[in-house]
């Protein structure tokens, strides 16, 4: 049985990469993204990170189906290029520290 990666935006670049390198390494690469199409050849559970009861539930069902997860890239994140630091909305700023920080922390 293959050890199991999990890797977050996984329909992006830098997700799809990984994903790719992982498989190749021998693990099976499964993906987690807000997207509800997978973004390559790979299992994937649509899930947006800053929902935590659902990214649980998430990760639950990845190891349910495919066995402990061994490795967990946490790849998800938001960057708004459009705005500078005086258009940051207290939502923005939430909506930011929810995904890139209290995600991978939880």
């Amino acid at each position: 049985m293959k050890q199991v990666a999990v890797i977050t935006g996984s329909n992006g670049r830098i997700g799809q990469a990984t994903c790719r390198k992982l498989a190749e390494a021998g693990y099976l690469s499964v993906g987690i993204d807000i997207g509800e199409e997978a973004g390559g050849n790979w299992p994937h559970y649509a899930c947006d990170v800053a929902d935590l009861p659902r990214l649980a539930e998430t990760l639950a069902r990845i190891e349910a189906e495919h066995g402990c997860i061994q490795v967990l890239f946490n790849n998800a994140g938001v960057y708004h290029s459009d705005k500078d630091f005086f258009e940051t909305t207290p939502e923005l700023y939430a909506e930011t520290m929810d995904i890139n920080v209290r995600a991978p922390f939880f």
